[in-house]
């Protein structure tokens, strides 16, 4: 399986970390999904930067058994480029790059292209081991762009919500590996990634909350979780719901935010 991962809906500063793009600031329409890629070294990289060295990416990469990713140097086309494995026991790389992922341990990829070599190490773990490192990754470059706690939770909320969609998958090491889950994968997703900023925080049902909590066009249906975030004193909710386009930030008696990419109801994205 290989998937790619959604953008935060605004683009400037881009955080590439663990396959997925974090960004914000102003628009800019040459923001791209990376392949998924958990553990990857988190890079910096700015809108219109000039010239850079040739460089495979990504360089470090967690994956599980069966998981697969494509390893891309930079402007050369894959099928230019001589790829190999220094244990295909572990991970094997197709002509164009590819890796799948066969069984634990560690493999080094070698790009070879006019004479020069490049390396990626891939590293095959367990899915918690992997999903922890893909949401410590995503929890350090939010932390890292967004000064205020609660931007930060909002992010967190914005980037599960549209970087998966909505399936029949119940954990957050399951919306990893499959790219899809239901509220309470997603939230348990959204848990590890502002547990992993420093904030205590846990998946709940919330199905039973009073609906003057939440903004009014955002309706649950009768299985809903979303995640209690506790900051300097305070309690937010937020969700996590994979696909639904809806963000908000609610206290335990009024929403404070919402953003819907149209009108959604938690029992639609439940069909």
């Amino acid at each position: 399986m290989e998937r790619r991962f959604g953008k935060i809906r605004k683009a400037g500063i881009v955080f590439l970390c663990a396959g997925v793009v974090v960004a914000a600031g102003v628009p800019v329409s040459t923001v791209h999904a990376q392949e998924a890629a958990a553990g990857q070294k988190m890079a910096v990289t700015r809108a219109a930067s000039g010239k850079t060295a040739r460089t495979l990416t990504p360089k470090k990469q967690y994956l599980v058994p069966k998981m697969t990713c494509t390893l891309k140097l930079s402007g050369v086309k894959a099928a230019k480029v001589k790829w190999s494995s220094s244990s295909k026991k572990v991970a094997t790389v197709s002509k164009k790059g590819k890796v799948k992922a066969l069984r634990y341990g560690r493999a080094t990829i070698w790009a070879k292209y006019k004479g020069k070599t490049y390396k990626a190490q891939i590293i095959v773990v367990s899915k918690k081991k992997a999903t922890d490192i893909f949401a410590k990754e995503v929890g350090k470059a939010i932390k890292k762009q967004y000064p205020n706690d609660l931007d930060r939770l909002l992010v967190a909320s914005d980037f599960v919500v549209s970087s998966f969609s909505y399936g029949n998958y119940y954990t957050a090491e399951d919306l990893f590996v499959h790219g899809k889950g239901t509220c309470a994968a997603g939230a348990k997703m959204v848990e590890k990634i502002v547990k992993s900023m420093g904030y205590p925080a846990k998946t709940r049902f919330a199905a039973k909350d009073k609906k003057s909590r939440y903004p009014s066009n955002v309706i649950f249906a009768s299985q809903h979780y979303n995640v209690q975030v506790n900051v300097k004193g305070k309690t937010y909710y937020i969700d996590g719901t994979p696909g639904s386009g809806a963000v908000y930030l609610s206290t335990s008696k009024k929403p404070l935010f919402c953003m819907v990419m149209g009108y959604v109801t938690m029992d639609e994205i439940h069909k």
